[in-house]
């Protein structure tokens, strides 16, 4: 049953048009926090990237980059909401910023170096409070961090994920990864060791094509 749409496309064309509040241009991410609901995307950098609508669609305001009314995000591909606050994966820009609940900056997170340029795509926070996250760049892998930036082992999700697409947790703390660009969910323990496959649409597809005699 159709509740509510949430923003619109662009209604001219243009840079400014599709940086507007309650404009949504290539959405990316959703996640709720309390009885909001957070929206991330964009193709180029955008001031209004990350943007915060009531459950009913109404526009309620953006969260601010780095805590500056003018900088932008990176098109941000990456969302994560809990009763600590909000991580924002800033895919181009390489980094993973850390928000409170009502929206204020706390912190970014390099998940780069100088000569490996990172692309965060996905973010979650686990119930140790590490930050997973999964990197697109230069050297594709998931990487976990600590809340002040300090890399942190990443358990067996760092042998086990390839090509990793989107993160997410349960209410138990278990780590849920989507990778082969979308055909396998692996589940992880809250120690982030393996668990189990839950779905393997290459295996799925493999058996009905050549089923066994």
């Amino acid at each position: 049953r159709h509740l509510a749409d949430i923003g619109h496309g662009p209604q001219e064309e243009g840079e400014v048009a599709r940086d507007r509040l309650g404009t949504l241009w290539r959405p990316h991410a959703v996640a709720i926090l309390a009885e909001d609901v957070l929206i991330s995307g964009g193709e180029l950098p955008l001031r209004r990237a990350v943007q915060r609508f009531s459950r009913t669609g109404q526009a309620l305001g953006h969260l601010r980059s780095c805590g500056d009314s003018e900088a932008e995000f990176g098109a941000p591909r990456g969302l994560w909401c809990d009763a600590e606050g909000i991580l924002v994966a800033d895919t181009l820009f390489g980094r993973v910023q850390r928000f409170r609940p009502d929206g204020r900056f706390v912190a970014s997170i390099a998940c780069g170096e100088p000569q490996r340029r990172a692309r965060p795509v996905a973010v979650v926070r686990t119930a140790d409070r590490r930050v997973l996250v999964i990197d697109a760049g230069d050297q594709p892998a998931v990487r976990a961090f600590a809340t002040d930036g300090k890399p942190m082992p990443a358990g067996d999700l760092a042998a086990r994920i390839e090509h990793g697409v989107a993160l997410t947790a349960d209410e138990q703390g278990r780590i849920y990864v989507l990778d082969r660009h979308g055909e396998r969910v692996q589940r992880f323990h809250p120690d982030l060791t393996f668990d189990s496959v839950l779905v393997d649409l290459a295996e799925y597809i493999d058996g009905f094509a050549n089923p066994a005699p």
